[in-house]
This record gives C-alpha cells, sequence and structure tokens, in this order.
C-alpha cells in the first residue's frame, strides 16, 4: 500500500471512532511521515571534462516529486587531473544552476575526495536535480 497523506479531520466528542478513520487518519500518515520521498544515482564509470563552462555530468541526475519539504542533495567523488587545474561543482534544480558548492584545485594525486551538500526547500511538485561539473584555469574563485 502507498503511503499516501490525508488532511488530519477535526474529531468530535462522542464520535465514534472505527478502524477506517484511524487507518485513514492516523495509521497512513504515520506511514507517510515514514516514508519520505527519495532518489538515488550511483554514476560508477569514470567521468571526464575538459570543459571550461559547467556540464552535466552524465548520468548524475535525479527526478522526484517532492511535497513541499526540505530536498538534501549530496554529491561525492575522487578525482584525479593530469595537469593543474581547478574543478569546480554545483547542482542544478530543473536546469536552472545553484551556487557553485565546491572547488578543488590542483587534483593531481590519484584520488583527491571531493563531497558537496546541498539543503533546499522547492515547491511541491516535480523536479530534477542534476550534478555539473567544469575543468578551468581560474584564480581567485568564490563560492557566492
Amino acid at each position: 500500500m502507498p503511503a499516501i497523506w490525508t488532511a488530519p479531520r477535526d474529531w468530535k466528542a462522542g464520535e465514534i471512532v472505527t478502524p477506517a478513520l484511524m487507518n485513514a487518519h492516523v495509521r497512513d500518515n504515520i506511514s507517510w511521515l515514514k516514508t519520505p520521498t527519495s532518489g538515488f544515482k550511483l554514476v560508477s564509470s569514470d567521468i571526464a571534462t575538459t570543459s571550461t563552462s559547467f556540464v552535466d555530468i552524465t548520468g548524475a541526475s535525479v527526478s522526484i516529486t517532492t511535497n513541499g519539504g526540505n530536498v538534501l542533495c549530496m554529491f561525492t567523488a575522487c578525482y584525479t587531473a593530469s595537469t593543474s587545474l581547478t574543478l569546480q561543482i554545483r547542482f542544478t534544480q530543473d536546469g536552472s544552476p545553484t551556487v557553485q558548492l565546491a572547488q578543488l584545485t590542483n587534483p593531481t594525486t590519484t584520488g583527491q575526495m571531493l563531497s558537496c551538500f546541498w539543503l533546499l526547500q522547492p515547491a511541491a511538485g516535480a523536479h530534477t536535480f542534476t550534478v555539473q561539473h567544469k575543468a578551468a584555469i581560474e584564480t581567485g574563485w568564490s563560492p557566492a
């Protein structure tokens, strides 16, 4: 049975409580609260870019339907570069870029770890969240 939210009813003094009322207004709502919307993608192949503009990371996109609550986006990867560069990561929501979240400078050591976390509260509805990256020789980058 899928979890479905039912707007809580107003209970009245002397009202006879039936199993159907309790199931719809208590059990089902507790089930709904315990099963939040979620999405997950694992990109297990190597990813490469030489782009100096942000490009989508192939396969690093999740579409979910939210109920208006918080959404936590997370991204973790190990990076290696053959030359000195600055790697930047950001998320997009429904194709619109968000603030740049992470920068890794000179990742020439094999397997440097990079993690990003983003908490937002989009309006209820269908949304697509995508991770983008770019490689650039830059200085003075700021996360704003």
